[in-house]
């Protein structure tokens, strides 16, 4: 590897350029072969696409709020627009090849990242090749999602944060960036302005003395609180009350704040309907009635052998919070999930059918695979007190404290995947150099 590295070193630019060129190709071979051309009925990209085209149309949908996507946050749909203005509405291949022009422009920020905070360019590179062929990332590309926008504006966001902090002569004033990087993130998932409050610890961390760290935190907010007032404003106009995104996730109106609160409950659910959040539940529950039925031979609803089966073996949904919140945090992180192995939670109720052997096998390969590296380099980072890796961890955290509070899939994980991916390569070269003996003159003192 020595050797390996030797010559990397040596054209490192030109064989990084290269691959990212090959990447390139892959990605329009994949939205022009496969990418869906057509008006999709999928409620996500038609919504997307119906606020997009009003946007494209003229100025009504500044006011008004009727069309189907109006709810959506704003940024996307914008994007959107501008292609609809160029090249014709729902010029949907020419938005497939900005998508994959942005993704391929992630994994250089991968790789770049990953130098910065590891110091080693090999394994920076390997994990930019993973990125390359990460197939969550791949199937975006040619979908009418915000998905691939939303991976790129995380990874650079924290590179960016990651520069500053690593040159520590910049000036306060290189903070303007990734506060506008930021504010356009939240304005592409309104989720994201969750991570405002936890930011103020990569600041802490990565900042001496702690005042200095305060003051660049507040001017860091200063900018994104400019940036996000023209669309408040626009928002108070429209809707006559604070609605900071888009009503639909980020609205601090009485009624949605009420609806909310179910997130927090934790009293015990013992029956399945459906909310704001949990659209998909099971009218059909198996009650005890039925349960005994079906253990006595017989089949009164015509289930599945996958239910049955589960129901034999006393599967049950759970009832409680902790449950819930059990739930979401194993359909979100779980390198795996087999088929026909539980419910999910009250008040959604709805038998767990899980995934494909294929997707199960594709996700242990690409994602499952990394865990224990990852793992690795977290706990080593936290010996050797590496504060730069607080730039990948931090966010891993608060994505899980996210989504395990609200509600928490697999797919709601991946904006966070590029920065497992290299944590998993930095563990693997911290493995390297501990078989060969080897050790670093990075500041870190790891690799």
């Amino acid at each position: 590897m020595g050797f390996v590295a030797e010559m990397f070193g040596r054209h490192e630019k030109k064989v990084v350029f290269i691959s990212l060129i090959f990447f390139l190709f892959v990605c329009l071979f994949l939205v022009i072969s496969h990418g869906q051309y057509s008006k999709q009925s999928f409620s996500d990209e038609k919504s997307y696409n119906d606020y997009a085209t009003s946007m494209a149309s003229g100025t009504e949908w500044l006011t008004d709020t009727s069309n189907y996507g109006s709810f959506r946050e704003p940024f996307y749909p914008m994007v959107l627009s501008i292609f609809y203005r160029v090249f014709g509405m729902e010029s949907f291949r020419e938005v497939y090849i900005f998508q994959s022009i942005i993704a391929v422009l992630m994994l250089l920020i991968i790789y770049r990242l990953s130098t910065i905070i590891t110091g080693n360019p090999v394994t920076s590179y390997l994990a930019m090749l993973w990125a390359g062929f990460y197939v969550y990332y791949l199937r975006r590309v040619g979908t009418l999602l915000r998905e691939t926008l939303v991976y790129f504006l995380m990874a650079l966001l924290f590179y960016l944060l990651a520069r500053f902090f690593h040159k520590k002569m910049r000036g306060i004033s290189h903070l303007i960036l990734p506060a506008v990087v930021y504010t356009i993130l939240f304005h592409t998932d309104g989720r994201y302005l969750f991570f405002a409050p936890f930011l103020f610890i990569v600041f802490a961390i990565n900042t001496r003395p702690l005042i200095a760290a305060i003051k660049q935190y507040v001017f860091f907010g200063i900018i994104v609180i400019l940036c996000t007032i023209p669309w408040t404003i626009r928002n108070y106009y429209v809707y006559g009350d604070v609605v900071i995104v888009s009503k639909y996730t980020l609205n601090l109106t009485g009624d949605e704040v009420s609806e909310r609160n179910e997130l927090f409950n934790t009293a015990i659910i013992d029956s399945a309907y459906s909310t704001l959040h949990f659209r998909s539940y099971n009218e059909n529950y198996p009650r005890q009635a039925e349960r005994d039925s079906v253990k006595m031979g017989f089949n009164p609803r015509n289930r599945s052998d996958l239910e049955i089966k589960a129901i034999l073996a006393g599967k049950t949904a759970s009832k409680t919070f902790l449950g819930r919140k059990w739930y979401f945090f194993k359909k979100m992180w779980a390198p795996i999930h087999p088929k026909g192995r539980s419910y999910a939670p009250f008040p959604m109720a709805y038998f767990e059918m899980g995934f494909s052997l294929k997707h199960n096998l594709i996700s242990l390969l690409q994602y499952g695979i990394l865990i224990p590296f990852a793992l690795l380099a977290i706990v080593i980072s936290f010996v050797k007190r590496v504060r730069l890796a607080s730039i990948l961890i931090l966010p891993i955290f608060v994505q899980m404290l996210l989504h395990v509070i609200t509600f928490g899939i697999e797919r709601y994980r991946h904006p966070v995947d590029a920065f497992i991916i290299i944590l998993a390569f930095w563990g693997i070269g911290i493995i390297w150099n501990f078989i060969h003996g080897k050790s670093s003159k990075h500041p870190t003192g790891i690799l």
